[in-house]
């Protein structure tokens, strides 16, 4: 098994001096990920516009952040209000299911 590791030589300054890193995709089938999430925070280490790393700090908290256009905000909006006077009708969760199993099965 071994035989199938490759090895990378991480240089010094980058994880302490000149560590080795054995990589398989069997052993470690992030490698990609974990390559990318390195990389990431080599990126927000470096960054100093505090605009940035306060949308950085956001999304980590809160998820991505969704811009949505304006007409679809009064649009959602306007749903609200009618489901608020009872113009809409609303159903819940299980019910939802039944019909889209109903759906599924004919």
């Amino acid at each position: 098994m071994v035989a199938k590791m490759a090895k990378k030589r991480i240089g010094a300054g980058q994880f302490g001096a000149g560590t080795t890193h054995l990589r398989n995709s069997k052993a470690h089938p992030m490698g990609k990920q974990e390559d990318k999430r390195i990389a990431l925070a080599k990126r927000v280490l470096d960054t100093t516009d505090a605009t940035t790393l306060s949308a950085l700090e956001s999304v980590l908290d809160h998820g991505p952040i969704m811009h949505m256009p304006e007409s679809r905000i009064k649009e959602l909006e306007a749903l609200r209000d009618r489901a608020d006077r009872g113009e809409v009708e609303l159903s819940s969760w299980p019910d939802v299911k039944r019909r889209i199993r109903r759906r599924l099965r004919a």
